[in-house]
């Protein structure tokens, strides 16, 4: 299978999460990101899956920016 292919065919099966407001023990504290399956048809739920993607997050307030490879492993 092309690469490209490949990369479209797993961005489509994954959507970002996104609490402004931090999550867990870090509730309004950060904010937290998570990279999540949007249809795990196909998949063994036994199985894990790693990924890296690229994020970029930019303070409308005063202008900071910050870009970073972000990771998870996660069971599906």
């Amino acid at each position: 299978m092309d690469i490209l292919l490949m990369i479209i065919a797993f961005l489509e099966l994954r959507k970002i999460q996104h609490y402004p407001n931090g999550n867990g023990c870090q509730r309004d504290q950060s904010i937290s990101n998570f990279l999540v399956s949007v249809d795990a048809t196909g998949f063994d739920c036994r199985k894990s899956v790693q990924a890296k993607y690229p994020i970029s997050i930019k303070d409308q307030i005063n202008g900071s920016h910050r870009e970073t490879i972000g990771s998870n492993r996660t069971m599906e």
